[in-house]
């Protein structure tokens, strides 16, 4: 194990983590990492083994939906239906499972205002139908997080919308470049909205910590 690799097990473990993810671009040194990560036991993330690194620094081409209607997360109640929808909690959701998935939800919507993140919900038809997040990185960047948008109404341009809405929150605020880590779905509605591709990121997940 390298000294490096001694030092983020230390990082992450006192902060109680089971696991953690190393996000490796062609700048990443040394050029070999992702094979030593390979040989010491982490694999490619399951969820996301590659990602594309976009950056959009102009006016977002194309407009949003005229059928969805958007709203910032503003309560619990509504940090609640944001959750639910990044976590794929639905009717068909065992109720003990979804029960245990929001357990800490006062706790983390504590821990949501005080990170400067801002949430919004998509609405199709009054129903909340997608979610995403941004956060601002500093004066210049924010960074899109967690998009979701639910089965029944993918195709009536949830995302989109909402990234629309995200460039408009923080172009407000100053902020003049959105970036974010795209998912191969995401990715051509980035693309389509003038995204340009900075690099792509190779994925691993690390769980050699766990017992």
């Amino acid at each position: 194990m390298s000294c490096k690799r001694c030092a983020s097990f230390a990082h992450f473990a006192g902060r109680g983590a089971k696991e953690f993810t190393w996000w490796l671009s062609p700048s990443t040194t040394p050029g070999d990492l992702g094979q030593r990560l390979l040989e010491s036991g982490a694999t490619p993330d399951a969820e996301a083994a590659q990602t594309t690194a976009m950056v959009l620094d102009r006016l977002p081409t194309g407009s949003a939906s005229k059928g969805v209607q958007v709203q910032a997360v503003e309560s619990l109640e509504q940090f609640r239906t944001l959750q639910t929808i990044l976590f794929d909690i639905d009717d068909t959701t065992p109720p003990e499972r979804s029960e245990t998935m929001l357990a800490d939800l006062p706790a983390r919507w504590e821990r949501y205002r005080a990170s400067g993140r801002v949430g919004f919900l998509a609405f199709v038809d009054g129903v909340a139908a997608s979610a995403g997040q941004i956060a601002m990185l500093d004066e210049r960047r924010a960074l899109l997080t967690g998009g979701a948008t639910r089965p029944w109404a993918r195709g009536r341009g949830c995302y989109r919308t909402l990234v629309i809405e995200r460039w408009r929150h923080m172009h407000e605020r100053g902020t003049r470049a959105l970036v974010v880590q795209a998912s191969q779905m995401s990715t051509p509605v980035l693309s389509s909205l003038g995204f340009k591709t900075a690099a792509r990121v190779s994925v691993f997940a690390d769980r050699s910590m766990r017992p």
